[in-house]
């Protein structure tokens, strides 16, 4: 039984090393390379369905104290809706076939019947606004499918 062990332990270091991969990289670095091949880009309504509306973040100054500040100094907060999906990508878990990946706040959110959704990037931000009920439906039927996921998600 230990010898079982300790060549499948081996075994996927020899495959990585046969094909020059010394690591893995990281979940931050995957989603950092995605977020810079996607720089520059804004999401726009061009091609969105009706319905289906951009929201960003909303910055609201207040006037009261608060810890650090000097007395009637204004503060900035923002203002976050809830999101759905408990703020992973809704095309990417549809496409992906269960794959979470969280969304970005700063691309700018979509809301549709009354939801918020956050996104992995902008061409999938499109992609969702040009047919959110696709992608809405696929992805309740791909939570419904997966105890795990509807564990995780709530089912919505």
């Amino acid at each position: 039984m230990i010898a079982f062990f300790s060549l499948s332990l081996c075994a996927p270091k020899r495959l990585l090393s046969k094909y020059g991969v010394t690591r893995f990289p990281t979940d931050e670095e995957r989603l950092s390379e995605e977020r810079e091949r996607w720089a520059g880009e804004e999401l726009d309504a061009e091609g969105m369905a009706d319905g289906c509306v951009i929201v960003y973040p909303v910055e609201t100054t207040t006037a009261r104290n608060g810890a650090g500040r000097k007395k009637g100094a204004p503060s900035t907060a923002t203002h976050h809706p809830p999101l759905s999906l408990g703020g992973f990508c809704p095309v990417a878990l549809s496409s992906g076939r269960g794959l979470l990946l969280p969304g970005d706040r700063r691309i700018g959110l979509l809301r549709h019947r009354g939801r918020h959704y956050a996104f992995s990037s902008v061409g999938r931000a499109r992609r969702f606004g040009a047919d959110p009920e696709r992608f809405v439906d696929a992805a309740r039927r791909i939570i419904k499918e997966n105890a795990c996921l509807e564990h995780l998600l709530g089912g919505k």
